[in-house]
C-alpha cells in the first residue's frame, strides 16, 4: 500500500499496474498477516474487470498473466491463495 490508500485503493492500482485491467472491487474475502523477510498484511478481494485487455505491462517484475482453472492452479501456490481456494471452490 502506498501512503495515504486503503486495501481496497491499493487493489485497483496493483490490479492494473500487473494486468492492465481495470476493475471494480467487490466483497472483502481475506486479510492476513504474512511473515517473511519482511512482514506485511495481504489482503484479498472479489473484483469484476471493468475494462482492459490482460497483458503483461511490466515484464521486469510480472512474468505471465493467465486464467487458470481453479482445480488445476500452476504451482507453487502462495499461502493466501491456500487459504483462499476452499472459498472459491465452493
Amino acid at each position: 500500500m502506498e501512503a495515504g490508500e486503503t486495501p481496497r485503493e491499493t487493489a485497483i492500482r496493483e490490479v492494473f499496474e500487473e494486468t492492465g485491467l481495470t476493475v471494480e472491487i467487490g466483497a472483502h474475502l481475506l486479510s492476513e498477516d504474512l511473515m517473511g523477510a519482511a512482514p506485511f498484511m495481504a489482503h484479498a478481494f472479489e473484483a469484476t474487470i471493468v475494462s482492459g485487455e490482460p497483458h503483461v505491462p511490466r515484464p521486469d517484475e510480472i512474468q505471465s498473466v493467465g486464467w487458470y482453472d481453479v482445480a488445476d492452479l500452476p504451482t507453487p501456490l502462495t499461502t493466501t491463495l491456500t487459504r483462499l481456494l476452499p472459498m472459491l471452490r465452493g
